[in-house]
């Protein structure tokens, strides 16, 4: 007897159901940058982003800073708000 778990939701080990997980800058960034279709070494120069830090943050091999994140937003068509208290 076989039992399919493909639609289990997965627990944490309290029993509790796991939240789904919510989006990070990084991830929103990195997808944007991707979908938008347009070369990785374009959106650096347009974005005043060095073109190195650009591919290694796409590709995954580093992080970026809240400034490079802030340039990088404002290119794509995001506005980064500070929120108070936070």
């Amino acid at each position: 007897m076989s039992v399919d778990t493909s639609a289990a939701r997965p627990y944490h080990s309290s029993g509790m159901a796991k939240r789904p997980a919510l989006p990070t800058l990084s991830g929103v960034l990195q997808r944007e940058i991707v979908d938008c279709g347009a070369p990785v070494r374009q959106i650096a120069r347009d974005s005043g982003v060095d073109h190195a830090v650009l591919s290694r943050f796409v590709n995954g091999h580093r992080t970026i800073t809240l400034d490079t994140a802030d340039r990088l937003a404002g290119h794509l068509g995001f506005v980064l708000k500070r929120v108070k208290g936070a």
